[in-house]
């Protein structure tokens, strides 16, 4: 008889601490609901408080076509593309070409009312997506793209092949601009020298001590 109620109360323990941890989940979604309700809500009202601040212009031209280019972000240097190919879907079959639509554009914003442009591959939605930044001439598109390259500039990793690559853009830079461009990059590659150097060393050491050893085994033999 004990050793039945023994089994019917952890039984029932059992039971409750199931049911405590089912409450704690429901308890842990609803938070996370009403976290997303609350940045809801903040999202809306610091958009709604700063709504004369947003570009809001620049916006309706991106919907309504009024802007050339298009920039897609990327961790290196970006490339200008013009709107009216970046945003069309086109279907290549063996060759031919053929218009499917506009890409999908998504308006994201968050709690402290800015916005920005999401484009996504296809026109669904589907597929990858990037930040895109649109501008309405190729100099300023031009100016946006150099800026990214002066980032990677003061980073110490612009590199070589870059250059050629907004050379291609018709992107042009300063003497002075030139100047701190050679410097950063003769820098960046005298350590890369310097490093693959003592590489070379560490590796020629370890060859000729494991020749060592063999000539060494062979006078022992």
């Amino acid at each position: 008889y004990l050793s039945k109620e023994k089994a019917r109360q952890e039984a029932e323990l059992a039971k409750a601490k199931a049911q405590i941890e089912s409450v704690n989940r429901e308890i842990a979604d609803t938070k996370n609901k009403l976290s997303l309700y609350r940045d809801q809500l903040k999202q809306v009202k610091a958009f709604a408080d700063h709504i004369d601040e947003q570009d809001l212009n620049h916006f309706v031209d991106v919907m309504t076509g009024q802007l050339n280019y298009a920039v897609p972000a990327d961790y290196r240097i970006p490339k200008i593309e013009r709107f009216s190919e970046y945003m069309s879907v086109i279907e290549n079959s063996y060759g031919n070409k053929r218009y499917e639509g506009l890409k999908m554009m998504s308006v994201l914003g968050n709690s402290d009312g800015k916005i920005g442009l999401r484009v996504n591959r296809w026109g669904d939605g589907s597929g990858g997506y990037s930040d895109v930044t649109f501008f309405k001439t190729y100099e300023e598109a031009q100016e946006f793209v150099k800026s990214c390259a002066m980032k990677l500039l003061e980073s110490g990793s612009l590199r070589v092949e870059e250059l050629q690559q907004l050379k291609k853009m018709s992107i042009e830079f300063s003497d002075e601009e030139m100047l701190l461009i050679r410097q950063s990059m003769h820098s960046s590659y005298d350590k890369s020298i310097e490093s693959l150097a003592s590489q070379f060393n560490k590796s020629k050491e370890k060859l000729e001590a494991d020749k060592a050893y063999i000539d060494q085994q062979l006078n022992v033999i």
